[in-house]
């Protein structure tokens, strides 16, 4: 193992929700090498490739962390900066609009706070339609009147882990010739210097499908690839692209693709797909599907989270998992603005405030969480073979519904 490799800190999935009265708490869900690496039977022999333990019900972790951020607006949320996670704060009512807007960084690593103000950026980050982090620095946002790139320098901390503020430089950059409100789906090339969306273009009585890539580099412009789109719904990852399936015929299936090439004349056609043998949103009756997003996790075997929320429809099946005593893991509280960097401190804080209770849960709403492997089996075929692990976890009642549709998470 190189010293680089071995000097990394281990990553963990960050779980953001807005339970919190002036925003969103972070929690750090710590799962096992096992957990993520499980053994694998070859997917040929596995019964029907649908295989999977279920590991119970669990209780969220305390809050790592909380801070300002919009409520019931996940997209204000975004991952970006490599350990860093980016929100926007409420809009100050009633209040005259400023030209530079203040947001929160959080460092989930160092467990501190950078506070940024970028100029003239006011109705580019309290109305974002896309947030599309490139690498550690670069940021951009496709909105419905603009397209622009932030920049967020190597942030420096002082001896006492002190807040570091900032101004950070904004570029803005050609409009697309689409509308930005009716893009389905996006993918960042591993060149990193490409951004690949696709959208539908609309007229009397046609919607047509389309796909644009927009070069980063110089010289920056716009181009139509034909008219295809990618088959995933919201942000795939990989070199070779993976995400949630956006045929309605395939829902809660995986979905994997070539990644299209840069070249005009390669690109007009729309890249081979395959589609996972299993389904992997929940399959019991008394389960409704509210939302659900696919992180990538990493690894050489393509190892993925699938945070899924549903509501149980079945008062009997509620008031098993709610009569589970089976609990995760708890990491301590730190309140705003006192950082802790002792890692020695994640233990179990019985007298937390911000502990989750029983009384502060809602009966009937619980994140599924999913993870596994993706192979191909010896047809060639996508699967996830055996590789499958399944937890429920209870929701505080405060979490609104637009964070169980599209929950926010990142494995850093």
């Amino acid at each position: 193992m190189s010293k680089r490799r071995s000097n990394e800190k281990p990553r963990h999935l960050y779980l953001v929700l807005d339970d919190w009265s002036q925003g969103c708490s972070i929690r750090k869900m710590k799962l096992s090498h096992e957990d993520i690496h499980p053994p694998l039977i070859p997917a040929d022999v596995a019964r029907g490739g649908d295989d999977h333990v279920f590991t119970g019900r669990h209780t969220l972790p305390s809050a790592l962390l909380r801070f300002e951020a919009r409520r019931g607006e996940p997209k204000s949320i975004v991952g970006a900066f490599d350990h860093k996670i980016l929100a926007t704060p409420p809009p100050a009512h009633g209040k005259k609009k400023k030209k530079s807007l203040i947001v929160n960084i959080v460092d989930v690593h160092a467990r501190a706070f950078v506070v940024g103000s970028w100029p003239m950026l006011q109705d580019v980050l309290l109305d974002p339609i896309i947030y599309i982090p490139i690498d550690e620095y670069r940021l951009f946002t496709l909105g419905s009147a603009s397209f622009d790139m932030l920049y967020m320098p190597p942030p420096t901390y002082d001896d006492d882990g002190a807040n570091w503020k900032k101004n950070f430089s904004c570029l803005n950059l050609p409009k697309p010739a689409f509308q930005c409100d009716l893009v389905t789906s996006y993918a960042v090339h591993p060149d990193k210097q490409t951004i690949f969306v696709s959208s539908v273009e609309q007229s009397p009585g046609v919607v047509v499908p389309a796909t644009f890539s927009f070069r980063t580099a110089e010289p920056m412009m716009w181009r139509r690839h034909g008219q295809w789109q990618l088959p995933f719904t919201g942000h795939p990852r990989l070199d070779a692209w993976v995400g949630l399936s956006g045929d309605l015929n395939t829902v809660g299936h995986i979905c994997s693709c070539d990644v299209v090439s840069t070249d005009d004349a390669v690109a007009s056609r729309p890249p081979a797909l395959k589609i996972s043998k299993e389904k992997l949103f929940s399959m019991v009756l008394a389960e409704r599907h509210i939302g659900a997003t696919l992180v990538y996790m990493g690894g050489g075997e393509s190892n993925f989270c699938l945070l899924e929320s549903i509501h149980i429809e079945d008062d009997i099946v509620a008031d098993q998992l709610t009569d589970s005593d089976e609990t995760n893991e708890v990491s301590s509280v730190d309140e705003v603005n006192e950082i802790d960097f002792d890692d020695s401190n994640e233990a179990n804080d019985e007298d937390s405030a911000d502990e989750v209770g029983e009384d502060q849960l809602d009966p009937k709403r619980f994140l599924r969480l999913t993870t596994f492997s993706l192979q191909y089996d010896r047809n060639g075929a996508l699967t996830t073979g055996n590789s499958r692990r399944v937890w429920y976890y209870s929701m505080p009642l405060q979490v609104t519904e637009a964070m169980l549709k599209y929950p926010v998470a990142f494995w850093m």
